[in-house]
């Protein structure tokens, strides 16, 4: 009985929210639908405008119903031995990527062709992830399943050195980190590389800018996911320190110098997008 309670509350409150959210997503759709046609080079008409309306709600809505069934469902199945810190975080966060990453894969498959007649018009030009995403947003998504990759082996050779329930849970915890990171790997490159059908070209450009936007968000969430693992990792290390040997810290350590390069590098090619380039500097007045 208590369990069915627990249960109900959490979806009462999961309803609640997206209820809310729904409502506050009602009032701003059209100004969102304008800000994003205004960075398309295709003209915005009643046909695609009606088009458009429901692809840009699902890019928002199913990534987050997914996530928060996720959350719901990790709420629910949580082991008695998850309920501590920081156990408790990364199995939230599991369970709310989980869901999120598989609402945008959804969201990127529902995409409706815009055909308004007997006409065809493919994209024969064969897709890459660069097309769509900055370098720094690249290198995020290339370096998500090194780090991960990274600190899983680490955490399997901490619990193979000293088998604690820390230790265990860690282990636990890069695997999944490990398989979000590449999960997201594999959505952004089935988007990317999905078939684009319209009736015109302007139809094709639209399609392209909703691929972008469908992409736009997973490199961050696979690189935060690849450094919470590395963390994990470092953490079961740093809690079991007297009892692990030499060459196992000299791995951890390794890990450490790995996620720090990791995240010095992408904060430069941050840096490098925001700063303008000479050609663009020799054009301002």
């Amino acid at each position: 009985m208590r369990f069915v309670v627990y249960v109900s509350g959490l979806l009462a409150i999961a309803g609640f929210f997206a209820v809310v959210e729904v409502r506050v997503r009602r009032k701003k759709a059209e100004s969102e639908l304008e800000t994003f046609a205004a960075g398309v080079p295709a003209p915005l008409t009643p046909e695609v405008r009606e088009w458009l309306r429901p692809q840009l709600a699902r890019r928002y809505f199913y990534p987050q119903i997914g996530g928060t069934v996720g959350l719901t469902a990790a709420h629910v199945a949580m082991f008695p031995e998850w309920g501590e810190l920081p156990w408790y975080w990364f199995e939230v966060l599991i369970g709310s990527m989980t869901g999120a990453v598989a609402g945008a894969l959804l969201a990127g498959y529902r995409t409706t062709p815009l055909v308004d007649g007997p006409r065809r018009t493919v994209d024969p030009v064969r897709r890459r992830v660069s097309d769509f995403c900055s370098r720094s947003r690249v290198l995020r998504l290339r370096l998500a399943p090194v780090v991960s990759g990274a600190a899983f082996v680490v955490a399997l050779v901490i619990a193979t050195s000293y088998d604690g329930p820390t230790t265990r849970r860690a282990l636990v915890t890069c695997a999944l980190g490990l398989v979000l990171t590449l999960a997201h790997q594999w959505v952004v490159t089935a988007v990317v590389t999905r078939p684009l059908v319209a009736s015109s070209p302007d139809g094709l450009a639209w399609q392209r800018a909703l691929v972008a936007k469908t992409v736009d968000a997973l490199p961050y969430q696979a690189f935060f996911i690849a450094v919470f693992s590395a963390a994990i990792a470092l953490f079961a290390a740093a809690v079991t320190i007297r009892d692990l040997p030499l060459p196992v810290l000299l791995l951890s350590a390794g890990l450490a110098v790995l996620t720090l390069a990791s995240v010095v590098v992408v904060v430069v090619a941050i840096r490098d997008e925001k700063q303008p380039s000479p050609q663009q500097e020799s054009t301002l007045p």
